[in-house]
């Protein structure tokens, strides 16, 4: 393997100074490159194939030039100069007749730029059409252009990689020295900009570049490299990245590159390996990306606060370690005040409070307060095979705190008496056998933007949320959305057939328009039914809505449907559909009648079974709210605004979850050992 040469580093050292300083007052060196060449000499600055490294050691002449060490020479480059690439004199001519697909490209080739007139026409291409322009790169560089008999149809540059980013430095996980020594073998893909509109042209010209790239670098820099690294920003989706099998490793932690350069967001970081052995040559472990922690993994007192809560991003790694502390505090203290905690440690208690009511234009949202245990929960979920995101809403009613600011009205009564309170929409991802595995979103206010009316909008959003969640795990497993009939919009379905990724269970409240004058309802419930099923039917105790625990005989039907175009929905949806109604409903109750519409393919009995089971598991949702409320009181919490509340809830979301989980293994798993859910001062409270 070639090490590569510490340039700066060399130069910079305090044994270097007199050499250069001897070497820049000497008046046979007038140019900066004649004091280069002259420096390479000096210091046997050589590459790979053992020519000097002048346009290096330039730059870093340059560099400590303008840290005021040394004084050179006006720049006579071009580039230097500040005067700019060379450009043609008009804009490269658009492909003419480019085809729609590549297959049908003609004469379609991937040129190496080598001299004047490629280099002109290939800035000229980067100046007047990529989003970034055309710039001075840095390191060790290679351009292409893309070329055919339609006209240039792009223009492909690779260059050095960034000197550090901390996602690309867990991923290789190498040392400080090995990064120096061998940065050089990670190139990165700095721009790339394919003209027109043709099918897979990106993916297929990234495809070869990433052929030729190994032996073009071997032969102009005599090394071939290991890694591909590039950035797609947050406004692109990397669509041809992804087909060319990049793989995402983390993100940029945007900012500004220079003073006074724009702050620019953070983007996410893609590598490919162009050498698969690279690990083996640097003697370097596998770095797992996507961890998978099984539902019952650090659920004990000791660990899963800090497993849930640790490392949040709130701005500060003090504020993190006292979120650990406040969890843990709350969670001995389920449905009382934290003061009453049985290790009462008032400078905690304090520093609870503190964290709580810091400033609002901090880092501590509600939603960095759950960051850690969504990433926790995507981990469990990584080891199902299926799994189920349940959405409701639930209003939390704070009338009993007047003093409180920024609350929502939630009711009225018949005096037109307003309740205050906030309305609680979240997503629990629980097993197909509705075991919870975490809270992946929560959101208390409606939103201001979209397609629907702020209520129906917090469905699609956190349906949209949950398609932003399974991209971060592997496409085996299956996700499945399920709603109740407050869910129930077209524009949800249609949001699925453009994702593709989550399926949907929707209960149905609107009987959609078919075609020939058909209505949904209509439709699914005629005929004779596919076989009959007993269902369990969950005690509901809401004012006029009781109903007992019971379980039920009901008629199956399903069928295939596809519903009209609608303003909400450009094209028609096709769907299936599985209706179920009670037979002999017990006396004075009224019979259970449900339409369920699924984007899950419904083409037999048991797969219509499956849907009502999938479906029958939206309770766990239910149990959870009267966990959070009941269990935990969360309305019982006092304080002065919204904001504060919306934290502590983050916080009881998770204590909730973790609740209902220990409850849930407990009766499933009864010969778990205690200690896997209580401490030893715990249990001997409870044997004494």
């Amino acid at each position: 393997m070639v090490t590569q040469n510490q340039v700066l580093r060399t130069l910079s050292a305090p044994e270097s100074r007199d050499r250069i300083e001897a070497v820049v007052a000497d008046p046979r060196f007038a140019t900066r490159g004649a004091i280069a060449r002259e420096m390479c000499k000096v210091f046997n600055f050589t590459d790979a194939r053992g020519r000097w490294q002048i346009a290096t050691c330039v730059k870093a002449l340059t560099k400590l030039a303008d840290r005021g060490r040394i004084d050179l020479p006006a720049p006579t480059n071009n580039y230097a100069a500040g005067a700019g690439p060379r450009l043609l004199p008009d804009a490269v001519p658009m492909p003419d007749n480019l085809p729609d697909a590549v297959r049908d490209v003609q004469d379609l080739a991937i040129v190496r730029v080598t001299d004047d007139t490629q280099r002109a026409v290939w800035s000229t291409l980067l100046h007047h059409e990529h989003p970034r322009g055309v710039t001075k790169f840095c390191g060790a560089q290679m351009r292409y252009l893309i070329e055919s008999a339609h006209g240039y149809l792009g223009a492909v540059c690779f260059s050095a990689a960034g000197l550090r980013m901390a996602a690309r430095e867990y991923w290789m996980a190498w040392s400080d020295a090995q990064r120096k020594d061998y940065q050089h073998y990670v190139v990165c893909l700095s721009r790339f900009l394919v003209r027109g509109r043709c099918k897979n042209l990106a993916s297929h010209v990234l495809g070869r570049l990433l052929n030729l790239l190994p032996d073009d670098f071997d032969d102009q820099y005599g090394y071939k490299p290991w890694i591909v690294e590039t950035y797609v920003d947050p406004d692109w989706n990397g669509t041809c990245i992804k087909a060319a099998n990049f793989q995402c490793i983390g993100q940029t932690a945007g900012g500004r590159r220079q003073p006074g350069d724009p702050v620019e967001s953070a983007k996410a970081l893609y590598v490919y390996e162009l050498n698969r052995d690279w690990r083996q040559l640097l003697g370097v472990p596998t770095v797992e990306l996507r961890p998978v922690r099984q539902p019952d993994q650090d659920i004990d007192n000791d660990q899963w606060a800090k497993a849930e809560f640790g490392n949040a991003p709130l701005g500060n790694r003090l504020r993190s370690l006292r979120l650990v502390k406040s969890a843990a505090m709350l969670a001995d203290s389920v449905g009382r005040a934290i003061t009453s905690n049985t290790a009462f440690d008032r400078a905690a208690i304090k520093g609870h409070y503190r964290l709580m009511s810091i400033k609002p234009e901090t880092d501590v949202t509600p939603e960095n307060i759950l960051a850690p245990h969504r990433m926790r929960t995507v981990e469990r979920i990584r080891s199902q095979s299926v799994v189920l995101c349940l959405q409701d809403g639930s209003n939390l009613n704070y009338g009993s705190r007047p003093v409180c600011k920024d609350l929502d009205v939630i009711g009225r009564n018949q005096t037109t008496t307003q309740t205050r309170g906030m309305h609680l929409h979240a997503t629990l991802a629980t097993t197909a056998d509705g075991l919870p595995l975490g809270v992946l979103r929560c959101s208390y206010t409606d939103p201001t933007h979209g397609p629907l009316k702020p209520k129906a909008q917090r469905w699609l959003d956190a349906y949209e949320d949950t398609c932003a969640m399974a991209q971060e795990i592997s496409r085996k497993i299956r996700v499945i959305s399920v709603m109740d009939r407050e869910g129930d919009s077209l524009a949800l379905f249609d949001a699925q057939q453009r994702l593709g990724r989550v399926h949907l269970l929707v209960r149905a409240r609107t009987d959609q328009r078919l075609s020939k004058n058909r209505q949904l309802f209509e439709m699914i419930s005629g005929g004779k039914d596919a076989g009959r099923i007993r269902i369990e039917i969950k005690r509901r105790s809401a004012h006029s809505c009781a109903r007992d625990h019971r379980i039920a005989t009901a008629e199956l039907r399903y069928r295939q449907m596809t519903l009209l175009a609608t303003p909400l929905a450009a094209d028609p949806v096709t769907l299936s559909a599985v209706h179920i109604k009670e037979i002999d409903p017990p006396p004075g109750k009224q019979a259970i009648e449900w339409y369920l519409l699924t984007s899950l393919k419904v083409q037999s009995v048991s797969d219509a079974k499956q849907v009502i089971e999938y479906y029958l598991k939206r309770w766990r949702i239910e149990e959870f709210f009267r966990v959070l409320t009941s269990g935990c009181k969360v309305e019982d919490r006092a304080y002065r605004t919204a904001l504060r509340l919306q934290r502590s809830l983050a916080i009881h979301l998770v204590i909730a979850w973790h609740l209902m989980l220990l409850k849930l293994l407990g009766r499933s798993v009864p010969e778990l050992d205690a200690s896997v859910f209580f401490t030893e001062t715990e249990l001997q409270s409870l044997t004494d």
